[in-house]
């Protein structure tokens, strides 16, 4: 019998949760904050100076390529689009009045201001390419067929409709032209008005008022507890070290919206998300469900652990004496000495510290190819044996597609879809979550910064799209590309011992081609790697930086009863346990579409329950204990935990090709280090929401009616409610 179990080479992915794995073929196929961006990337160094542009030279050609197909939307097109909707629909456009492309900016850069007008009329709320259908794609790229037809995907929040909803249009056949038209692709009111995408114009317009209702109430508790009081609109407060945001809380009240107000203190210079490390203790939740915001009221205040359910009553605790006061003494004087915070070094010289450290250097050049085809917005790179086809997807990040290794194909897609965040706490602010990618992961994309984020040997690409609200944005050097001597480690190494009892040692360095982005969502940085490898493995990788989201820490002990949700960091500071969740989608086809998707798991036994009664050969005793390999195949769309697998590795196939010694050509999926799981139950609205957090793998038949994992956009309110409901 032939074994089926052989691997040419083999995926390692390193996902802190959530493969979505794509087979297609005969058996199966698969598929796998509310807040703004609080600041923006720090400035340029002037040691490391950022690229202007991808510099020329004989390693970047520039030419159309087939797998344009794949290149997002260009300002061209965007504008086009946006043009033909507000003339066929009448719908406002929010940015109408600054079409330009903003530069490297933000939100301190964003063009729109929030208007609570908004919340009553229709307006368009994004542009993004709509995906390319894989069976067109593939006829054209394969077999000759025609280039796909180009469309574009538009979100309008129409609140001036009855019922309000919000709606998704296909539009196209792009470039617009006589034949084009849009569709809407579901009834009307199908995805309800409460799950418009979190950063809503509407709310940011109204919100500042409903927060001062409360702030002027709660005056007093201010003065008391920093010597400064907050507001948006009273002059005795606006110009005081406090800041707020809204941020959505795990709550079940399904076909709510309802926001946690949090507030932070920062220095005379606001240092940015770092004050997110700086929490005051008053947080309070606002209902904003009602398209008037005139109903919006504020409710479940609370004050060092102290609960109320009116800024009134918080008030009259503070004027009868009842209420413990929280009085961060060292932020109530101007001469605050924030260093803490500060991205150096804190201690003294280190030894050799002022020594260059390691660089990568090229010696005879680069030895890779980056061609740039119709799009500034997209690369395909030649690295020994690979090639594929780079963009970053405005809303998920970093994506590849049409990965081929040796003129095969090895997928078609793979690329980043899901961030998820959840806090824990006792007091409000621990008990929150982020669907960061809602937050457009492609567009908080920023300027990458050579020599740091970068080694100064990479090449660039820049990145164009539409960000929040309409405004149209290009990230210069928003994604790199670089050959890594991985860890200085060897891909294979082996010392013999000759005959002549002297050392004879072999050995190829473990050299990696790296495709590299980092998206900075308020606080946290999520920096994405790709990498490709000459044996014909890929690695996903993520790291995480930035600041952490924290609590306030009573020293006094008022805060003691969220010393069981997280660990006290600084004076003032006590640190939540969060996790992240990240989510990938890899639509493998190895040699092809006619695909198998395998369970080996290593077991130990006897030699009969390998073979069957009878079977234990003559040199061996029934007693013996072998290990062995089972091979299962699994036929049905499923999803699994690295905990309920024991010694598996899960192996895609093609059997109809195989190697020169009979095996089946196929790739492994492999977890590596630390792999984080869902906690929360089945039932609770955010995984409701994140299915794909219950398994560290899940595989699913290919469907062009989902292509991500999840429409996080629509879930920052009501989680517990299916945005697209059957």
């Amino acid at each position: 019998m032939r074994r089926r179990t052989c691997i040419s080479s083999a995926l390692h992915a390193l996902l802190l949760l959530g493969v979505a794995l794509v087979v297609d073929g005969q058996r199966f196929a698969s598929k796998s904050k509310a807040r703004k961006l609080a600041q923006a990337a720090s400035a340029a160094s002037s040691e490391t100076p950022r690229p202007q542009s991808c510099p020329a030279g004989p390693y970047i050609q520039t030419g159309s390529t087939r797998q344009s197909i794949f290149d997002q939307l260009t300002i061209a097109e965007y504008n086009s689009v946006v043009d033909f909707m507000v003339n066929e629909t009448g719908f406002i456009f929010p940015a109408a009045e600054n079409r330009d492309v903003h530069i490297n900016v933000v939100d301190s850069g964003m063009p729109v201001s929030g208007d609570a007008a908004y919340l009553t009329e229709n307006y368009l709320y994004n542009v993004f390419l709509w995906p390319v259908d894989k069976a067109e794609a593939l006829a054209y790229l394969d077999s000759g067929g025609p280039v796909p037809a180009r469309y574009a995907k538009v979100i309008a929040v129409r609140g001036a409709n009855s019922p309000p909803d919000v709606m998704e249009y296909k539009v196209g056949p792009l470039p617009i032209g006589p034949d084009s038209a849009y569709v809407e692709q579901y009834p009307d009111g199908h995805i309800a008005w409460v799950k418009r995408p979190g950063d809503d114009l509407g709310d940011s317009g109204a919100m500042p008022d409903v927060i001062d209702d409360a702030a002027a109430i709660l005056k007093p508790v201010f003065n008391a507890t920093i010597g400064q009081c907050y507001s948006n609109s009273d002059p005795d407060c606006t110009s005081s070290n406090i800041s707020s945001f809204w941020t959505p809380p795990q709550t079940r009240e399904n076909g709510t919206n309802r926001v946690v107000v949090n507030l932070f203190f920062f220095s005379s210079e606001w240092a940015g998300a770092s004050d997110e490390l700086q929490v005051m203790p008053i947080a309070w939740k606002t209902e904003m469900t009602s398209q008037d915001p005139t109903e919006w009221y504020n409710f479940e205040f609370e004050y060092c652990n102290q609960g109320f359910n009116t800024a009134q009553e918080l008030a009259d605790a503070l004027s009868n004496g009842t209420l413990r006061v929280c009085n961060p003494q060292e932020w109530t004087t101007l001469n605050y000495n924030d260093n803490w915070l500060a991205d150096k070094y804190q201690g003294g010289p280190r030894a050799d510290s002022t020594k260059a450290g390691p660089r990568l250097y090229e010696p005879e050049g680069k030895r890779y190819t980056l061609l740039q085809g119709d799009s500034a917005s997209a690369r395909v790179f030649q690295y020994m044996d690979w090639q594929a086809h780079v963009t970053v997807d405005p809303w998920t990040g970093l994506s590849l597609h049409d990965v081929n290794f040796k003129g095969n194909r090895i997928a078609y897609e793979l690329g980043v879809q899901g961030q998820f965040v959840a806090y824990s706490g006792y007091s409000s602010i621990g008990q929150l979550f982020y669907f960061d990618d809602a937050y457009q992961l492609g567009s908080a994309s920023y300027q990458l910064r050579p020599g740091v984020d970068c080694p100064e040997t990479a090449s660039y690409m820049d990145i164009e799209m539409m960000g929040e609200f309409g405004y149209l944005i290009r990230s210069k050097g928003a994604v790199c590309f670089f050959e890594d001597w991985t860890l200085g480690t060897t891909t294979w190494r082996h010392t013999d011992i000759l005959q002549d009892d002297t050392l004879r040692d072999s050995g190829v360095r473990n050299y990696e081609f790296v495709v590299r982005t980092i998206a900075t969502v308020g606080n946290y940085d999520y920096m994405y790697d790709i990498r490709f490898a000459l044996d014909g493995a890929i690695t996903c990788r993520i790291y995480q930086a930035g600041y952490m989201q924290a609590a306030y820490w009573d020293p006094a002990g008022g805060t003691k009863m969220d010393l069981p949700y997280g660990t006290v960091v600084h004076t003032y500071t006590l640190g939540n346990i969060h996790d992240h969740l990240s989510g990938w989608k890899v639509d493998l086809d190895v040699m092809g579409q006619s695909n198998c998707f395998h369970k080996a798991t290593l077991a130990a036994g006897t030699f009969e329950e390998v073979f069957g009664p009878g079977k234990t050969p003559m040199w061996a005793r029934p007693t013996d204990v072998v290990k062995y390999q089972r091979d299962q195949l699994i036929a049905n769309e499923t999803g699994f935990n690295l905990g309920s697998t024991g010694q598996s590795t899960f192996l895609i196939t093609n059997d109809n090709e195989l190697n020169s010694w009979n095996q089946t050509k196929g790739y492994a999926i492999v977890h590596t280090g630390a792999t984080a799981s869902q906690l929360l139950p089945d039932t609770h609205p955010l995984v409701v929401a994140q299915s794909w957090t219950k398994y560290h793998m899940a595989v699913t038949q290919r469907k062009e009616a989902e292509p991500v994992v999840s429409k996080d956009y629509y879930d920052t309110h009501s989680p517990g409610v299916s945005p697209i409901p059957e």
